[in-house]
């Protein structure tokens, strides 16, 4: 009987140990999951612009991303929303420095060389919490990066 309340007791100390790192590894894949997607997003716009060579752009707001297409020009028309992006539970984007120049919205369109309109970042942390930060950058060639700050 002491033995197995022992060994109890040992399972107890073990579980309040690993429950808050499980909870840590919870909240940055989340945050990281919600990153890329939104990179996906940026890609996917690029990619399309490159082989269907109408614009694609990509708009985000506090808690969500979207892939817009403005076909042939994006003087002609409104955008049309090909796919949208919401952030999950508790995720927000912040400090965004994607602002198209044109219009002064948290856009970014692709050329049909697929070279970005603006040029910026993108962070997304938890809710009430500064760490895990990712950063999702937009350089002036084109490339696309997730990066992650602790």
């Amino acid at each position: 009987m002491v033995e197995l309340i022992v060994v109890m007791g040992v399972i107890g100390i073990l579980s309040a140990i690993a429950v808050p790192s499980l909870r840590s590894y919870q909240v940055k894949a989340r945050v990281k999951e919600q990153a890329y997607l939104i990179a996906d997003l940026l890609y996917a716009a690029q990619e399309k612009t490159l082989a269907e060579q109408d614009i694609y752009g990509v708009s985000f707001t506090a808690n969500s991303a979207t892939l817009l297409t403005y076909g042939e020009s994006y003087e002609e028309q409104e955008p049309e929303i090909v796919q949208s992006k919401n952030s999950r539970e508790n995720v927000v984007m912040s400090n965004n420095t994607i602002i198209d120049a044109g219009t002064g919205a948290n856009l970014v369109r692709f050329s049909r060389s697929g070279v970005p309109s603006t040029t910026g970042s993108v962070e997304l942390t938890i809710v009430n919490t500064t760490n895990p930060k990712y950063i999702i950058e937009v350089k002036p060639s084109g490339s696309i990066k997730v990066n992650m700050s602790e």
